[in-house]
């Protein structure tokens, strides 16, 4: 390879032959193809999984909010029940207490369960209880305002450290 090249001893690099034939390059470029075109189709294939694994997710999601609407909606059902029935009964207990707060039921509970009786006339005690309600208004302390609100509190203050000093 040691031609002579006109004015300068450099070679020319795209007239070297470096012993690459035409067949190899090609079946390079066959494999750079092949290769583009496995990774175009993993590519392709993780796009269809996560597309998948996107909508299996989302059933999911959707399958346990459901699930937990149904749980909430019977604890709520159950609970107006109950509701409903705790009103009843306490309905039923203020018409007990209504009933039973009647005089004549008292006076008969008295005399046929407990064994009272009606006092007799000598029995009958009459107390004359004579009261005198009146309301005392206080007198209000008047407080001082100005300059001798300020000296008084100041007095006070004083007076209180003095103490404590004692």
């Amino acid at each position: 390879m040691s031609t002579y090249y006109n004015g300068t001893s450099a070679y020319k690099i795209d007239d070297i032959e470096y012993g690459v034939r035409s067949d190899v390059k090609d079946n390079i470029a066959k494999r750079q193809q092949i290769r583009e075109s496995k990774k175009a189709a993993f590519v392709k294939r993780v796009r269809v999984f996560a597309t998948f694994a996107g909508v299996f997710a989302i059933a999911l999601g959707l399958l346990f909010t459901n699930a937990m609407i149904i749980e909430k909606s019977s604890t709520v059902n159950d609970m107006q029940s109950e509701l409903s029935e705790l009103t009843e009964a306490n309905n039923q207990i203020i018409l007990d207490i209504e009933k039973n707060l009647d005089l004549k039921k008292i006076e008969e509970i008295a005399i046929n369960e407990l064994g009272m009786k009606r006092p007799d006339k000598y029995q009958i005690v009459y107390v004359n209880v004579e009261q005198n309600d009146y309301a005392e208004v206080a007198k209000a302390e008047t407080t001082p305002s100005g300059f001798a609100a300020t000296f008084g509190a100041i007095g006070s203050n004083i007076g209180q450290f003095m103490e404590y000093i004692n």
